[in-house]
């Protein structure tokens, strides 16, 4: 199952109603759809993937690079991440490092949460392989 960024985004605004901080964080204004990507879900592989992205006076990402985390997760990550937008900084180039965390677990359907800009959680159900039967 995918999320549309307007869902997610209204969560998102939600979940930060009411807290204030004194470090200046960016202010995510568009995310790509999200998923778990298949192959790694097939495979049951999970883990963190870590991007640094480099966000430009416009608020559009400059640079995203892979930090640390398995590959196909990473290629993922850096692919989505490229597409989202932020308000612009207040000095530009800021920069800004982002956890995607995906497990497979005990859920009818892939579920996501987030603490943008810096955690976005994939929850998805494990892929059954169905067997050929032989004839």
């Amino acid at each position: 199952m995918r999320i549309s960024s307007a869902v997610l985004l209204a969560v998102i605004i939600v979940s930060f109603a009411g807290h204030e901080t004194n470090e200046h964080r960016a202010c995510v204004s568009h995310v790509e759809t999200l998923a778990y990507p298949k192959l790694a879900q097939t495979a049951h592989i999970t883990g963190e993937a870590v991007v640094r992205v480099t966000i430009n006076e416009a608020g559009k990402v400059e640079k995203a690079e892979a930090i640390s985390g398995p590959p196909i997760l990473l290629k993922y990550a850096v692919a989505n991440v490229g597409g989202w937008t932020f308000s612009p900084p207040e000095s530009a180039p800021q920069t800004e490092t982002i956890t995607f965390q995906f497990e497979i677990g005990d859920t009818p359907e892939t579920k996501f949460t987030a603490d943008l800009p810096h955690r976005v959680e994939i929850l998805a159900p494990p892929v059954e392989l169905q067997s050929q039967q032989s004839r």
